[in-house]
């Protein structure tokens, strides 16, 4: 079969700006941001999704939707849809009941740790344990806002050292969490969400256990408890949570779907659970 020749984009297809790509990295990236449409929806997908908001009721069709409605734009517009009934329920598909049971959702994930508002937020090189990282940075949600509202002139260096010094925070996720905060808009728009919602620190209580200081992995589709909340449950019993399997793997869980790291495991002879084995064992802890 011939092979077809493949023209690398100097424009984004979305928003028609310029295309660039990291030294360090292979893919490429549209510098648009969120003047970017296709970004913005996926932000917005994203805010909602399982392992951020988790809002029922607000999956990638309906993200979609409503931003084409002009109903959604930014985050803080999924937090006021409350405001927005008459409108939403005039539409084909949406009735009372669907309009009321996903603002009861919305209301319900309205109280949110501070680390899952940070990830929530989509910024890059900042997933699930550097959002946790900086969030155990600040006491209070007060100390937080005051960091983002320093002086832009030299805020982002002021910035950057009150983070530098978290063990795991590389570089790269500092100066992307202190460039997207310092944003005004961005920064308005965090405020607002915290002011909107009931957001906390997250006080975690490690107790000691057969698996503290043990290496953990989870690997495939788990049914009883999404991936974020099992990787929780693990560390405060003292576990370390890792994404890839090694020599020093301790354990690995596994639900539908595991792949080849179950298989890698095994061979390297590492203790493996079922899901349903990794309940019970932990029960008896």
């Amino acid at each position: 079969m011939r092979n077809k020749s493949f023209i690398i984009p100097s424009k984004c297809p979305a928003c028609n700006s310029s295309v660039i790509k990291d030294k360090d990295e292979v893919v490429l990236r549209c510098e648009g941001d969120l003047n970017c449409k296709a970004q913005k929806i996926e932000r917005l997908k994203h805010f909602v999704s399982r392992t951020a908001l988790d809002i029922d009721g607000l999956g990638e069709k309906q993200v979609e939707f409503f931003y084409d409605k002009k109903i959604i734009n930014i985050f803080s517009d999924i937090i006021n849809l409350v405001e927005k009934k008459d409108l939403i329920i005039s539409f084909e598909g949406w009735g009372e009941l669907s309009f009321n049971n996903l603002i009861k959702s919305i209301n319900i994930k309205k109280k949110i740790y501070l680390s899952k508002l940070i990830y929530a937020l989509g910024i890059r090189h900042v997933g699930e344990k550097n959002s946790k990282l900086i969030a155990s940075n600040y006491k209070t949600i007060k100390e937080f806002i005051d960091s983002i509202k320093i002086d832009k002139t030299n805020g982002l260096d002021l910035l950057r050292q009150s983070l530098n010094h978290l063990d795991g925070l590389g570089p790269k996720a500092v100066s992307s969490f202190a460039k997207y905060v310092l944003i005004e808009e961005n920064q308005k728009e965090i405020i607002k969400l915290i002011d909107k919602c009931d957001v906390s620190i997250e006080i975690t209580k490690v107790q000691t256990s057969k698996i503290t200081n043990k290496s953990l992995l989870f690997t495939g589709s788990l049914q009883s408890m999404s991936r974020s909340e099992a990787k929780s449950t693990a560390e405060r019993m003292g576990a370390k949570v890792v994404s890839s399997i090694s020599n020093s793997t301790d354990i690995l869980v596994y639900g539908d779907k595991p792949g080849s790291k179950l298989k890698k495991a095994q061979e390297l002879g590492i203790k493996t659970f079922t899901e349903e084995e990794w309940l019970d064992f932990i029960r008896e802890l």
